[in-house]
């Protein structure tokens, strides 16, 4: 039944596809026109977000896969704000945005950790599962997460190491609560993840993040079988929808620096 609902409503919405890319064009000279004028991008492209929206929820019922969407809107919405060069704002980021970042960086939304809250910014990556925090001092962080400060925290007494394409980390699994206050409707969660003791290229310098949350499936998690994800402890507690949408977008100008925002919504 999901199945079909989801090709219907991604039959209806392609149907439509000629109009969008029409109004895209326009949008495009508008957007080079308020690139000039100093325009923020998130005022020129707000119409075209209902549009994405509505393609985020017919792929999702139609594949019934977490993230599937984000695809579609990284790169429609990413056309849309970078398409320009020139486009650039000294306004903040609009009120609703949750991730913040800078190009090269990577992408990254605060969190908080333990009893009481300690407080870190956390890489947002869809293409791992663990949730792993610094757990010692190390020259690029300025803050790390001391389990000895946390009532509620667990050693789970299991080594951990996981590798990116760029950059490593090794540690031990420990089990606290995780809460995200800029996702609306969601609660503290306890949650399996890595206290980073060592660590190889892992950390970008300024980048202000301490540690990493993979929003993906549980299959990734290291070491296998023996972690739920934090978004995995979400669904399960909160019962919510197995999928989540991403909006990123910028650059705009704070402090003489570059820097992107977005938005992360489940």
């Amino acid at each position: 039944m999901a199945y079909r609902q989801g090709f219907s409503a991604l039959l209806q919405l392609m149907i439509s596809f000629k109009k969008s890319v029409d109004i895209g064009v326009v949008f495009r000279g508008q957007l080079k026109e308020a690139s000039q004028e100093g325009f923020f991008c998130n005022e020129i492209c707000s119409v075209v977000r209902t549009f994405l929206n509505e393609m985020t929820l017919a792929v999702h019922r139609l594949l019934q896969c977490r993230g599937t969407a984000l695809f579609y809107v990284s790169l429609f919405w990413i056309s849309c704000c970078k398409s320009h060069p020139s486009f650039s704002s000294t306004a903040a980021p609009h009120p609703i945005w949750n991730l913040l970042g800078k190009p090269g960086d990577g992408y990254y939304i605060l969190a908080e950790i333990g009893t009481p809250p300690q407080k870190f910014s956390l890489l947002v990556d869809t293409g791992s599962s663990n949730l792993a925090i610094a757990g010692m001092p190390h020259d690029e962080l300025d803050t790390y997460f001391d389990t000895r400060n946390s009532s509620t925290y667990k050693d789970l007494g299991t080594d951990v190491k996981a590798v990116y394409t760029q950059g490593s980390w090794s540690g031990h699994l420990g089990r606290d609560r995780v809460y995200f206050p800029s996702l609306l409707q969601t609660v503290p969660v306890e949650t399996d993840l890595a206290i980073i003791t060592t660590s190889n290229n892992f950390y970008v310098n300024n980048s202000h993040w301490q540690g990493i949350v993979g929003l993906g499936f549980s299959v990734l998690a290291q070491p296998h079988g023996k972690v739920k994800p934090w978004f995995d402890g979400l669904i399960e507690k909160h019962h919510i929808n197995n999928s989540f949408t991403i909006e990123l977008c910028g650059p705009y100008r704070e402090g003489g620096g570059s820097h992107h925002h977005g938005l992360l919504h489940i």
